[in-house]
């Protein structure tokens, strides 16, 4: 059963935060394109490079996916919780 994204240990806070940002500016449903790393950094306050990192470490733990160079997309399986069907109240 996947771990939930709130009991996930791995994520930093910047990553965290990152998740946050891209949810913020509908990044959910969409491929959030070219330049969105600079609004992003002037948001949050920190360093392009550093976002860039952040995004590639997502990438690698399976919670975002590249589209192409620049781009970024929301892996969907990797927010799957699975919920144990013994503890979901009666209908």
């Amino acid at each position: 059963m996947p771990v939930p994204i709130w009991k996930r240990d791995d994520i930093t806070k910047t990553e965290h935060r990152l998740i946050w940002f891209l949810i913020d500016v509908g990044g959910m449903g969409n491929v959030v394109a070219h330049g969105w790393m600079t609004r992003c950094s002037e948001a949050m306050g920190i360093h392009r490079i550093t976002i860039n990192r952040a995004v590639k470490r997502l990438v690698r733990k399976g919670l975002l996916r590249t589209v192409s160079k620049g781009q970024v997309e929301f892996n969907m399986n990797g927010f799957e919780a699975m919920c144990d069907t013994d503890r979901l109240p009666a209908a």
